[in-house]
């Protein structure tokens, strides 16, 4: 598989061994950066958010402006042109343009020379004048003194200045007027106080006005039509409600989906093709034909995209990346190409969902996982929890399974190292019955902690758990096992005909047809050996506590690559090749590649994937699969 497919594989299995915190839900996962004063930002209080023609990402605050590259914060100071940098009001016109409003007047943002020219003043006034919006070529502005300035983006000339006679809001001056995010039809709301205004832009008059409104939010006007308005008010909690000028009456709109929960702040926000809405820190798609919640949009981590804060601000850059600002807790940014992380796990929250194992069944349409005490869950391509096997009949053991293959009759064949039972769960998922198994040696049958398959064929599989291995007769329905070291180890790899594996610092040789040792060596300085991967020139790779080591076929060191080549961590959790010959490896520090020059690539952002506490041979066995999931 290519490298980015595998890359998206990585990130469908994270996202499925971090369940263990999660409940099944309707959502889609993105990937999401945070950006705090821990990064850069001046302080987590936003102002107002906008990026310019090159990407650039302006940020106001109320004791400055910054500009974010994507990497680095850099503070904009007061210079000729920009004569104010405080609270400042952000605005990007469709033709790229960027506009910040201060309490001299109006500044101009020229990329290609880096420097500002005021465009309008109003040094009298000694408050930034808001930004209403531009409607065809025209961006109007709302002055302190009540008047609705257009301004044309071709030129930045003032083409009109109107007196719009609405009240001044009761409390203070930094009560300002609130205006809705949208214009339809030249026609815009105002909020003041607690009355709505519809204003005709191109006219330059008032329209329509609302009664008064009881609990009228200071925060959310959207436009749904010339002449009616989304708005919410505080006593209400799942729904919005809609004002209509023509008739002068309101009414509620349920919104679908909604929860109980008191609504501080919404704004609704058309993406590409969608149209999403935000309640407080939860961002969800909308389907605003039937005004019902869609999909919410989180984190790889599960967690809403405003954390622990509410959404004050959505806005899209150049790429179609989302940038949101947040009322205390900074800014975000969603990347728009999204993995295409799916999550399976069942509907109780406080269920146990830790995974050891995994069997993707192409064939089936089906994802079993073995967790550890929470026995087998069966889930379909949909995501949908279709079969849960917490325990067996006759055995109340709450199982763990740490091991999953599949015969050549469609059964499962499952290995359960909280009662070291094999299990038989039939094709069609109906019966569920002991397995024989036995031991070569005539002891009691053990199974370990860590479980991975070794090898399969037609006819039998041979799988290990630690320092066992197990062979699979699927004529006989049988399984045997074979203890070849007691010390402790973690993983193996079949190669041609033999098995090779690591404990008490030696590789140990096996031949795969009867188990029986051919050879040891000393190997030392691993740290314990976690995984193995091979190239197709027959390099065989072992991920360990020590980085990795190279070796061949009959068990020579060829190299060694630890951090002073430049790893970002040597606790190698799980590896594997792509069609290029580069080593993916999954480590406490996320995921990297090594190419065949040993030059790396690391994936450290936490968002993309991070090494849960769960099996390091299950990584082996999961980053081997080639997933059909993945679209």
């Amino acid at each position: 598989m290519k490298a980015k497919t595998l890359l998206y594989c990585y990130t469908w299995i994270f996202s499925l061994v971090a369940a263990s915190t999660a409940w099944a839900q309707n959502i889609n996962r993105y990937n999401t950066f945070s950006y705090s004063v821990n990064e850069g930002l001046l302080q987590s209080t936003i102002g107002d958010i906008a990026y310019d023609r090159n990407n650039f990402c302006w940020i106001s605050f109320p004791n400055g402006i910054q500009k974010f590259d994507g990497r680095d914060f850099t503070i904009v100071p007061i210079q000729p042109g920009l004569p104010d940098d405080k609270l400042v009001r952000l605005f990007r016109c469709n033709n790229g343009e960027l506009l910040i409003s201060h309490s001299q007047g109006i500044s101009k943002y020229l990329v290609a020379s880096n420097r500002f020219i005021q465009v309008y003043d109003l040094a009298a006034e000694k408050k930034a004048a808001q930004f209403i919006g531009e409607d065809g070529d025209i961006v109007y502005c709302y002055t302190l003194n009540g008047e609705i300035v257009g301004i044309d983006c071709r030129n930045f000339r003032i083409i009109s200045t109107v007196k719009s006679g609405l009240p001044n809001p009761a409390s203070s001056s930094d009560n300002r007027p609130l205006f809705s995010s949208n214009i339809i039809d030249h026609k815009t709301t105002i909020r003041v106080n607690d009355v709505l205004y519809c204003w005709d832009l191109q006219k330059g008059q008032l329209i329509g006005r609302s009664a008064p409104i009881k609990a009228l939010s200071p925060y959310f006007l959207r436009m749904r039509s010339a002449n009616e308005v989304f708005y919410y008010d505080y006593i209400t909690n799942n729904a919005l409600q809609l004002y209509d000028f023509g008739s002068n009456t309101s009414r509620t709109v349920i919104i679908k989906g909604k929860n109980d929960k008191i609504i501080g702040r919404c704004i609704i926000f058309p993406w590409q093709n969608k149209t999403l809405i935000s309640f407080n820190e939860s961002l969800y798609e909308f389907d605003t034909a039937n005004m019902a919640l869609g999909p919410e949009i989180v984190n790889f981590q599960n967690q809403p995209i405003g954390g622990n804060a509410a959404i004050a601000k959505l806005v899209e850059d150049n790429f179609g990346n989302i940038c949101l600002s947040t009322v205390t807790a900074g800014i975000k940014k969603i990347i728009k190409n999204n993995y295409p992380v799916r999550y399976y796990g069942t509907l109780k929250k406080d269920d146990n969902n830790t995974i050891l194992s995994i069997f993707p069944d192409k064939k089936n349409n089906r994802i079993l996982a073995g967790t550890s005490g929470n026995g087998l869950l069966v889930f379909d391509t949909l995501q949908r929890l279709v079969k849960h096997i917490p325990s067996v009949p006759g055995d109340g053991t709450a199982l763990s399974f740490n091991c999953i293959i599949k015969d050549n009759k469609g059964n499962y064949i499952l290995f359960s190292n909280s009662n070291d039972k094999v299990w038989m769960l039939s094709a069609d998922l109906s019966d569920v019955r002991q397995f024989p198994a036995s031991s070569m040696s005539g002891q009691k049958l053990g199974i370990d902690y860590f479980g991975n398959p070794i090898y399969q064929d037609e006819k039998m599989a041979i799988t290990q758990s630690q320092g066992r291995l197990y062979r699979t007769n699927f004529a006989s329905s049988t399984c045997t096992q074979h203890e070849f070291t007691t010390s402790y180890t973690m993983s193996g790899l079949y190669y041609h005909g033999t098995i090779i594996s690591h404990a008490n610092d030696e590789l140990i040789f096996l031949d795969a047809a009867t188990f029986k040792e051919l050879k040891k060596l000393p190997f030392k300085n691993t740290g314990a050996v976690r995984c193995f991967a091979r190239d197709v020139t027959g390099n065989i790779f072992m991920g360990s506590n020590k980085g990795i080591f190279k070796i061949d076929s009959t068990g020579k060191m060829l190299s060694h690559l630890a951090k002073e080549n430049g790893l970002p961590d040597e606790c190698i959790y799980a590896m594997t090749l792509d069609e290029e010959g580069a080593l993916w490896c999954s480590s406490n520090k996320g995921i990297f590649k090594v190419k065949s020059d040993n030059s790396i690539l690391q994936l450290k952002k936490k968002t993309v994937c991070r090494r849960t506490n769960s099996t390091p041979t299950l990584w082996q066995r999961l980053l081997m699969v080639k997933f059909f999931l993945v679209v």
